[in-house]
């Protein structure tokens, strides 16, 4: 009950737009399905923006979300390659994540996808399956990042038991010391995915044809 109430007066003290810093917003689907009934009920409106998993999205929470005023949900898609999800340990699937984007992207919400590069299993040919998974679902927005060995993770302790990273280092870009491409090559492969991303005409029509319909929705 305290988050419409917050979100009240957030409107009350002029903002439009929210982001909620729960990485597991969506973790709980029924108590997001009754915050967002609170919020027609109340005529409460903010532009809200959050990022979950794949797998949390479908059409029907994706209705209800449009309908409490949810404006952009922020995708951790990680990667266009199932075997690459599988070396993540994401639990979720390629396919998955082309319908969670679908189901946003129908509803009228705009769509971001994060996508990393340089897992040490991945070469030429994942670049590719990246970015033809990027172009071929509605993505309005994409980025492309570079693997990182941060401290904490499953990937850090790992790496750090083989004696490839050292006690003090806490954030370390991919690179061949993992057993994969250079940090050159992951560079340049992010290169490419962007600017074949985001230089297609279709894409920017694609956009305009969205802003128009979620604005006149």
């Amino acid at each position: 009950a305290d988050v419409p109430a917050e979100l009240a007066e957030l409107g009350r003290q002029g903002h439009d737009t929210v982001i909620m810093a729960d990485e597991y917003f969506l973790t709980n689907r029924r108590r997001v399905a009754e915050i967002m009934d609170v919020l027609v009920e109340r005529g409460i409106r903010l532009r809200i923006i959050f990022q979950t998993r794949v797998n949390s999205v479908d059409a029907e929470i994706a209705r209800k979300l449009k309908a409490g005023g949810v404006f952009a949900i922020l995708f951790g898609i990680e990667s266009g390659a199932d075997d690459v999800l599988r070396f993540y340990n994401k639990g979720t699937t390629v396919e998955r994540a082309r319908k969670a984007v679908a189901a946003a992207d129908e509803a009228g919400i705009f769509t971001y996808g994060g996508i990393i590069m340089g897992a040490p299993i991945e070469n030429r040919g994942h670049l590719e399956e990246n970015i033809r998974f990027a172009c071929g679902i509605p993505l309005d927005f994409v980025s492309f990042h570079h693997l990182v060995y941060m401290y904490g993770t499953p990937l850090w302790d790992d790496a750090r038991k083989r004696g490839l990273i050292g006690p003090s280092e806490y954030w370390v870009d991919a690179d061949e010391r993992f057993g994969g491409a250079t940090a050159a090559e992951i560079a340049e492969w992010r290169r490419t995915a962007f600017r074949r991303f985001y230089m297609r005409p279709q894409y920017w029509l694609r956009l305009l044809r969205k802003c128009i319909r979620v604005r006149s929705g």
